[in-house]
């Protein structure tokens, strides 16, 4: 992932909880991106609506065998599990899909300066022994 650009988690059924592979770059208010795992309570990131997001709860599970997804588009790339939201364009409207679910061609939200819309252009499966850090 870019320093400057980040694609756009959404979380399940509106609750604000999500995991991240380690190394995933979420964005702060301000601009300015930071790993995951450098995050503690009291750190704020931002939603997929650009709203500030203080985290109250950050609990570092175990590394174990998960099935992930390397996403890209033109300008940014994401890993996230299988079972992982994000944020897509589908009918003029912004929603969340789980990442096992994507296809080619599937249009996600991109973070960077503004949002933006860009199309998904490749997906790498994976399954690989990895760390994740959820979050409240």
């Amino acid at each position: 992932v870019s320093s400057e650009t980040s694609l756009v988690c959404g979380p399940a059924n509106g609750d604000k909880a999500g995991c991240f592979v380690v190394g995933t770059m979420l964005k702060q208010p301000g601009g300015r991106f930071i790993q995951v795992e450098a995050l503690t309570v009291g750190c704020t990131v931002c939603s997929s609506a650009g709203e500030a997001l203080e985290v109250t709860q950050a609990i570092v599970h175990a590394e174990r065998e998960q099935e992930l997804m390397h996403l890209h588009t033109s300008s940014a790339s994401l890993m996230v599990t299988i079972c992982h939201r994000v944020m897509v364009q589908k009918g003029g409207k912004s929603q969340t899909i789980l990442a096992g679910s994507l296809s080619i061609g599937d249009d996600l939200l991109v973070c960077g300066s503004g949002n933006r819309v860009e199309e998904l252009v490749k997906i790498e499966k994976l399954r690989m022994s990895v760390s994740v850090v959820e979050f409240v």
